[in-house]
């Protein structure tokens, strides 16, 4: 073969590496003496055991120089060839001793660094780089400076200097940072999903210890805004008053080592970092490849093995005596919610003997700096200085959370950039589908802080699924950005703190109930409303399930105030009402709508019925109240009352009154959508007839003809 094998493979400190008994004489050969001054600690960091070209290299060095490996006296090694990490592995593998995960462990620090297990074809392939914007590609140059210079990146090596029998190489590019619309600071991507099929991340495996198999998709669970703003309130509810503050991980992955050779993965294809880029960016010059010996941003690995890592050093922060970290914190005052390389600490501030006040939060964050420095994990200092110091307010995933006001909420510049991109898709019929992906994706995000708004993005996700670079906007879709033009004026982009807790419906006397021959009722304390359908609107020939969605409804219109800040389980005994109301979706169009009137009431009137409303099924003879009300027993109903526990704990019953002209706009549209539902399943059922009896006739004059 004309590359060399003993080059790309050989490592000459022999002595060190455990795949030195692969030959006979593992002490003979020395790189350095025979490729230039270095070459051995370079090709150290190039290989890894189980290679073809290992092996063959294995079996025929003998003690001397194979013939047919050239020999290069004078051929220095690229600058930047030893990868360099700042992670203190011994200190770490000393202070995990005890740590439950420990694959984690000995991957990284008893091999020195995570792997990327990749089962695709071991053959060379290389995505094409389309990337020709002058202003990215400039980006991008100095981009991969920095990472070469820090020691990150393998190369530049031409094609036949590559160390590797064979390697991946996938495009890069750089995207801007922040919102829609944003001009922010550049963040670099690289593709590892290209080429489709024969891509890096279709090749990542991951072992599934419970089932025993390899799997191509793992559950990763971050400690996102739905466990920090509950870990906050928890802290608030024990201890009244919490301070918090920020810590970012800088680089985040490129904090971890990676496996020797690895960066095989990872490869580039790119201009000479060490020279000046062309000024005509000719494609030619394009030729140098680069390696990546530490995760990249684009790996679906990264994020796991950084998600556990950033795991394992959340566990530390509990852990007592470690060494090197003094700060010892009383148990219980401080709490981490890690979300990849953003840490929000929320930590209480109690009353000493003598009346002051004791911030935890600077022992907290003395601590948290402490360990960090032990382990070798570099922090972002900017950041630090700006979120660092422990605040009653602080921003967290880009949401304000205020343990003063007890609500989560958007700045105020998201809410008028949010304000801004609603308007701007206002009247469009047709838009462009990268720019709806962008929409949805900011909508998403703006949604967690009020998880009912979810269900407004149903209808524009199902549009992001369509073939096109133009997507047409239904009726329904643009009914769902309507909602969220008024959402975002109501609501300001505030969603408060709920209970931590379920209240059980028990607890608050909550049931609900509907009849289609009668009308409907509802209990909750002391309080009920009832009443019959309206007339002339054929309820009776309604669903069962629409008119139990309906009465949870009304519900929501008479008592939402009073649930304000709450989480109440709330009884009712039809299960495909229970189920559509806790899964917060529905395949029935008769349901959706009821639905989206429910949850626009939990997300606009203060938030109150965030997540208020969950069903829990319970049969009719264990709801006699409400059952009762939906008959019109009214007699039935004062009598079981009276009987009942609830005028000991509520007092006597007091009835409220139903809106009814909201209630009749509710039942028209959904009888709206049910007709609508109908016709469209009838062209669809009639098309697949159609479709049918023209097969039957090709078949027949086939059968004819033959």
């Amino acid at each position: 073969m004309a590359r060399a094998w003993l080059s790309q493979h050989y490592d000459g400190c022999s002595a060190l590496d455990p795949r030195a008994a692969l030959f006979n004489d593992p002490g003979s050969l020395d790189a350095d003496a025979v490729f230039g001054a270095g070459m051995g600690e370079r090709l150290r960091w190039a290989v890894r055991p189980g290679d073809r070209g290992w092996r063959q290299v294995a079996r025929r060095a003998d003690g001397a120089v194979p013939m047919h490996v050239p020999h290069r006296p004078g051929r220095a090694p690229p600058a930047g060839c030893k990868p360099r990490h700042h992670l203190n592995l011994e200190w770490l593998e000393s202070a995990l001793a005890d740590y439950p995960n420990r694959e984690l462990v000995r991957r990284l620090c008893g091999e020195g660094g995570v792997p990327f297990e990749f089962f695709g074809p071991h053959s060379t392939v290389e995505a094409e780089d389309k990337t020709s914007d002058p202003e990215q590609t400039a980006v991008l140059f100095e981009e991969i400076r920095d990472e070469w210079e820090r020691g990150n990146v393998l190369g530049p090596y031409l094609k036949e200097d590559v160390p590797f029998p064979w390697w991946i190489v996938a495009p890069m590019y750089v995207l801007r940072q922040g919102g829609l619309g944003e001009a922010g600071k550049w963040r670099p991507i690289h593709n590892l999903a290209a080429p489709p099929g024969r891509s890096l991340n279709d090749g990542l495996r991951w072992w599934d210890a419970d089932h025993g198999v390899w799997t191509a998709k793992p559950e990763i669970k971050f400690d996102d805004l739905r466990y920090a703003v509950p870990e906050v309130q928890r802290m608030l509810d024990e201890h009244g008053k919490v301070s918090m503050f920020k810590v970012d991980m800088a680089k985040a992955y490129r904090q971890l080592p990676l496996r020797r050779g690895d960066a095989r993965l990872q490869g580039l294809k790119f201009f000479d970092v060490r020279r000046a880029l062309p000024a005509d960016l000719d494609p030619a010059e394009k030729k140098y490849y680069y390696f990546f010996c530490k995760p990249s941003f684009g790996a679906t690995a990264s994020v796991w093995w950084f998600h556990h890592f950033s795991r394992a050093v959340k566990w530390l922060f509990g852990r007592r005596g470690l060494p090197g970290v003094p700060t010892e914190l009383p148990e219980g005052v401080a709490v981490q919610c890690v979300y990849v390389d953003d840490t929000l600490v929320v930590c209480a501030v109690l009353r000493g003997p003598d009346g002051r006040e004791i911030d935890y939060g600077p022992l907290a964050r003395q601590r948290v700096l402490e360990i960090y420095a032990a382990a070798g994990i570099k922090v972002n200092l900017k950041k630090l200085k700006l979120e660092g110091e422990p605040e009653p307010v602080t921003e967290f995933l880009g949401v304000l959370i205020d343990s003063e006001a007890r609500e989560a909420r958007l700045g105020e510049d998201r809410v008028e950039q949010g304000m801004k991109l609603l308007e701007g898709v206002k009247g469009k019929r047709v838009m462009l589908k990268k720019d709806l992906e962008k929409l949805v994706g900011w909508l998403n995000w703006a949604a967690m802080v009020c998880a009912p708004a979810r269900i407004f993005l149903r209808r524009l996700y199902d549009l992001l699924g369509k073939r096109g670079r133009w997507v047409k906007l239904t009726r329904g879709a643009q009914a769902d950005l309507a909602w969220w033009r008024r959402f975002w004026r109501r609501a300001n982009g505030v969603a408060f703190f709920s209970d931590s807790d379920w209240r059980a419906a028990d607890d608050c006397a909550l049931y609900t109930d509907a009849s289609t021959s009668t009308g409907y009722g509802a209990v909750f304390g002391n309080e009920y409303f009832y009443g019959e359908w309206p007339e002339g609107m054929n309820v009776p020939d309604m669903d069962i399930n629409a008119l139990e969605m309906l009465v949870f409804l009304l519900v929501a219109w008479t008592w939402g105030p009073q649930m304000k800040h709450r989480r109440t389980v709330v009884h009712a005994d039809n299960t495909s009402a229970v189920a559509a109301l806790n899964n917060r979706t529905s395949k029935d169009a008769a349901l959706m709508v009821i639905l989206r009137r429910l949850w626009e009431e939990a997300a606009v009137n203060g938030f109150d019925l965030s997540a208020s409303l969950r069903g829990t099924w319970t049969a009719g003879v264990d709801n006699p109240l409400a059952d009762a009300l939906s008959r019109g027993a009214i007699d039935k109903f004062l009598a079981d009352y009276s009987e009942s526990d609830l005028h000991t704990r509520f007092g006597p019953p007091v009835r409220r009154q139903v809106d009814q002209v909201r209630l009749r706009s509710v039942i028209l549209a959904v009888q709206k959508a049910c007709a609508a539902s109908e016709r469209w399943q009838e062209r669809h059922e009639g098309a697949r007839a159609r479709a049918a009896e023209e097969r039957a006739r090709r078949d027949a004059r086939a059968t004819g003809g033959s």
